[in-house]
């Protein structure tokens, strides 16, 4: 399990400042002062027993305060902080709400109460986290959102947490969130190198959420729910353009609707004959409406599906399905018009598409590239269609980070097997980034 790693916070965070209020500042009366040293000593300490009982002891003259000075936003500050310290962060959340309404110009001080208590929040979920108490971490971790919810760090190992629970809606929720986080106005005020790392987080975000919007996007496909599937697809693909098996995907998902459309149109178009044959004008009219409205949204469909192979083969050159698939496209749209020299330049790249599909010598299949930190790992196959047995077949991959940065390299050489015969073939490789996307050539 992958986490996000936390550094020392910056509280220099850019606040937005209060405007000044018409009530004067809360008064410091003797139970408020009292509380304010215990608490003070409290924090000075790590251990969170003697923190516990330290902070324990504000609780009798915060009690008297309240009693006698309700309406003194000040109490409810000191109760907040003082929940805060006990770990109590509903509470705590409750009385910083109510503090605040009371006395808006106590804003910083709740902030500053709220970013601490979640940095320590976050910190024990990391602990958590790296002893396998993932439900414990998952319930510190919306509590430390519900004190600070501004930053991105949390929202990541939420995300990881429900992914790993299977819950794929909420994690691609905390990794829309962790996005948003990290790409709004707090980072305009952090300093380089913890901008660098929001910079990441984004990225990652942003990769995880494809990865979770491919995922729907399978299991609606799987279930037949094809305009499902394309809306998860294209997501996933608006997020990560260089990803190969979005753009198939999202391909595969258009020509099954499309397929379900030519059944449907067939089927209009049968009726259409019957009742001609019936002589029923009217409803031989209206099945051909139908049939004609359908051959304009698969005209529309398959137009969109050349692109999306376009992109595909450029990585993934040897593909066989995605030959078909623009053929397909072709064949279809040739077959809807009227226009004979239309027919004509369809019908063209039909031949030169297959012929350039013949001309292949190998196949290459199965492909999958996983990575860890440092390193990727490229599995496959490569299906002998004319190569010479024996013979060296070169491939040159190129591996991508999400912003289109090249993070490795790596040849694969493999001897050719028989003809109609596939040999497989593994590497591994040093990357310098995450891989999100890939590309082949064939050398030879």
């Amino acid at each position: 399990m992958r986490r996000t790693l936390f550094a020392a916070l910056c509280f220099g965070l850019m606040l937005v400042p209060r405007p000044a209020h018409a009530q004067g500042e809360p008064p410091r009366t003797k139970e408020i002062k009292e509380a304010e040293k215990l608490i003070a000593i409290g924090m000075l300490t790590t251990d969170t027993v003697e923190r516990r009982a330290r902070v324990e002891k504000a609780l009798k003259p915060l009690q008297e305060a309240m009693a006698k000075n309700p309406e003194n936003a000040r109490v409810w500050l000191l109760n907040g902080q003082a929940a805060a310290a006990l770990r109590d962060l509903p509470r705590a959340d409750s009385l910083l709400k109510t503090a605040e309404q009371m006395y808006p110009a106590f804003a910083d001080d709740i902030n500053e109460t709220r970013v601490q208590t979640w940095a320590e929040a976050f910190t024990a979920s990391l602990t958590m986290m790296d002893e396998k108490k993932f439900d414990e971490a998952l319930a510190t971790l919306l509590l430390a959102e519900r004190m600070y919810s501004l930053r991105p760090e949390s929202k990541m190992n939420l995300g990881v947490l429900y992914a790993n629970k299977g819950d794929v809606v909420s994690a691609q929720q905390q990794f829309e969130a962790a996005l948003a986080a990290a790409t709004g106005p707090l980072k305009d005020g952090l300093k380089p190198e913890e901008a660098a790392r929001w910079q990441h987080y984004a990225l990652t975000s942003k990769t995880n959420i494809a990865q979770m919007a491919s995922q729907q996007g399978v299991e609606a496909f799987e279930a037949k729910r094809y305009d499902d599937a394309m809306k998860f697809f294209q997501q996933a693909r608006e997020l990560n353009p260089l990803s190969r098996d979005f753009a198939y995907n999202l391909a595969q998902s258009i020509y099954a609707k499309a397929a379900q459309l030519e059944e449907a149109r067939a089927q209009l178009l049968k009726e259409e004959k019957a009742a001609k044959a019936k002589k029923d004008a009217a409803t031989a009219r209206a099945k051909s409406e139908a049939a004609a409205r359908i051959a304009e949204q698969l005209v529309g469909y398959y137009a969109q599906v050349e692109p999306l192979v376009v992109a595909a083969r450029t990585a993934d050159p040897s593909n066989q399905d995605l030959f078909l698939l623009q053929a397909r496209s072709y064949r279809i749209r040739g077959s809807l018009t009227t226009d004979a020299a239309q027919q004509a330049e369809f019908d063209k790249r039909v031949n030169a598409l297959l012929k350039e599909h013949e001309a292949l010598p190998i196949e290459v299949t199965s492909l999958i590239v996983t990575s860890t930190d440092s390193t990727a790992v490229i599995r496959g196959q490569v299906n002998n269609r004319k190569a010479t047995a024996g013979a060296p077949v070169k491939l040159h991959f190129t591996l991508f980070a999400l912003d289109g940065t090249k993070v490795g390299e790596q040849d694969v050489t493999v001897a050719a097997p028989a003809v109609g015969a596939a040999a497989n073939f593994e590497e591994s490789t040093r990357i310098t980034g995450d891989v999100t996307a890939w590309k082949y050539e064939i050398l030879q």
